[in-house]
Order: C-alpha cells, then sequence, then structure tokens
C-alpha cells in the first residue's frame, strides 16, 4: 500500500492527503479487510481524483488537520477516526 500512495502522490504533485480507511492503515487502526483495498484520497479545492481502485474526497474549505505516518501526508489519528465512522464495511 505504501508504494500505491507514493505512485498516486507523485502523480498528483504532492497536493493530496490520505483519508478514512487508508489513514487508518498508515496509523495500524484496526479495519476490517473490506474496507482496506482502495485508497481514500482527499484533494483540498480541486476535482476529486478519479482512479481504478482510489476513493477520491474534496473538501471546499480548509481540510483536516495533516501529519505524517511513514512519510506520507495524512489525517490526524482524530480526524481519521472521526472519518471512520462514516464508513460501513
Amino acid at each position: 500500500m505504501l508504494d500505491r500512495c507514493a505512485d498516486l502522490r507523485v502523480a498528483y504533485a504532492g497536493e493530496l492527503l490520505f483519508t478514512h480507511a487508508t489513514a487508518a492503515r498508515l496509523w495500524g487502526m484496526p479495519i476490517p479487510r473490506e474496507l482496506a483495498d482502495d485508497l481514500h484520497v482527499l484533494v483540498p479545492g480541486r476535482t476529486a481524483v478519479r482512479r481504478p481502485r482510489v476513493i477520491g474526497w474534496v473538501r471546499p474549505s480548509s481540510p483536516p488537520q495533516a501529519a505524517l505516518a511513514h512519510g506520507i501526508p495524512v489525517t490526524s489519528p482524530a480526524d481519521t477516526w472521526s472519518m471512520l465512522a462514516t464508513m460501513s464495511a
């Protein structure tokens, strides 16, 4: 998964933030396996990323708090946890 995140980050010139289940995996949070396959990506103020196995999100206002996990930009643990509450397995 780290390679897929890094490749996507390069393709979008680093202007993205990994969210939801992707951020949870990078933080080491327990999530159901069926939520772990797709990459969840937030691109602030732009069109959502559209690629196979990528779920794009757009947040028109300021993005959630960012942090680094394994050198990858992700939502903070608290924001990630609250985003997981919106998902279902």
